[in-house]
């Protein structure tokens, strides 16, 4: 076998482990379904100051502006509190940057965060529109269960948020 070979089986095996039925093991970070058609998976670390926060992996493709962007945090949630403010952050951390970049809020499905039940997904829904009719479809998963998590698709079309929102049903985060 080539060195190439070798070397390209070595950094897949690395990336990706096969855990169950149709699930694998991303970066040692999340358990999944296989990417989208298409789309590939890059990681970034999230840092304050030389301390590792968390990491980022985004899942996108070169044919599409849509994509899907996981967050992985290093911190534990050990109480509802916790859990309560780290769903505020992702979601309102989402909606601050896409208003700053333009975008408004036509249509949104906020949960009720006083009485969620944080043991499973919480799920934020967003429509935003840009001047030009650019749309963007974004559907936010808040796993905080143990540690937290966001799975945050960004879509340009239905087809796309069907897609990547039915890979981001499967994400789950490995406990640490």
């Amino acid at each position: 076998m080539s060195k190439f070979l070798v070397s390209f089986i070595a950094v897949i095996a690395s990336v990706c482990t096969s855990v169950a039925d149709d699930s694998l093991v991303y970066e040692g970070l999340i358990e999944a379904a296989q990417l989208p058609a298409g789309y590939e998976m890059l990681k970034r670390e999230v840092k304050d100051g030389e301390k590792l926060t968390g990491t980022l992996l985004i899942v996108a493709s070169e044919k599409s502006k849509s994509a899907v962007v996981v967050t992985v945090e290093n911190r534990n949630l050990p109480t509802d509190a916790h859990r309560r403010a780290a769903v505020k952050g992702y979601v309102n951390g989402t909606a601050k940057s896409l208003i700053n970049a333009g975008f408004l809020i036509v249509q949104q499905e906020i949960p009720d965060l006083e009485n969620a039940d944080f043991s499973k997904p919480v799920v934020t829904k967003f429509t935003f529109e840009k001047d030009g009719g650019q749309t963007l479809l974004v559907d936010i998963r808040s796993l905080v269960a143990h540690i937290g998590c966001s799975v945050t698709t960004n879509a340009q079309s239905a087809a796309d948020r069907v897609a990547l929102t039915n890979w981001a049903k499967s994400v789950s985060p490995l406990k640490k």
